[in-house]
């Protein structure tokens, strides 16, 4: 099976963070979730799911160019 990540800076620091892609309604913002451990049902822990920079946010390939980037 073949998981599709995301990854994305966060609003907050500028680092990088790898997960799953998610819009929130309530706030109008892209999350990426980096954890999926459910805390009940199918809510999810607002601390695994950080605000990304929209522009940033892009499917990650987990693999690097010619430059080693």
């Amino acid at each position: 099976m073949r998981v599709i990540k995301f990854r994305g800076k966060r609003k907050d620091n500028g680092e990088w963070v790898v997960g799953y892609y998610v819009f929130d309604e309530r706030d109008k913002e892209p999350r990426i979730i980096t954890n999926t451990q459910y805390s009940t049902g199918t809510h999810f822990s607002s601390d695994l799911a950080h605000r990304v920079i929209p522009e940033t946010v892009g499917i990650f390939s987990n693999r690097i160019d010619r430059n080693g980037k």
